[in-house]
């Protein structure tokens, strides 16, 4: 299946260049809660269905001014249509990204304690750190 098809990996903002088609059958936006809304919509016209991944609850937007803010620039594309048709969206349940600790944060503050590691290698990874990075740095620095 995936031979007879064209996938394309683009940023939205890229999406707009002359040599991108502009037929697409089906395009996916993640972190689709931090994309502006004019960028998703201008997307979105380029084709046929659409599928929309992210969080509003933790990442929104990023609006520096004020004014944009209090003119609805903050809230996404995403943010409105889940709140819209919340029967279309299917929550995060499990993840794959975070250990047990980190989830836990996460957990209380947006998820009313009903996420959890996908399995026991998620739950207890932990961080490993290549200090030898920071061998090149004057010594005051580290």
């Amino acid at each position: 299946y995936f031979n007879s098809k064209r996938v394309w990996f683009v940023t939205l903002s890229s999406l707009q260049q002359d040599h991108i088609p502009s037929d697409f059958g089906v395009i996916i936006i993640d972190e689709a809660s931090q994309c502006l809304e004019p960028l998703c919509i201008a997307a979105l016209d380029k084709a046929k269905k659409f599928v929309l991944i992210g969080d509003y609850e933790q990442l929104q937007p990023l609006v520096k001014s004020p004014e944009a803010a209090e003119k609805g620039m903050s809230i996404s594309l995403f943010e409105s249509l889940c709140k819209k048709y919340p029967y279309l969206t299917t929550p995060l349940k499990k993840q794959y990204r975070m250990c047990e600790e980190i989830m836990a944060l996460s957990n209380s503050l947006v998820y009313n304690g009903l996420l959890e590691a996908a399995d026991e290698t998620t739950r207890k990874m932990r961080l490993k750190p290549n200090l030898e990075i920071f061998s090149c740095l004057p010594s005051g620095i580290k």
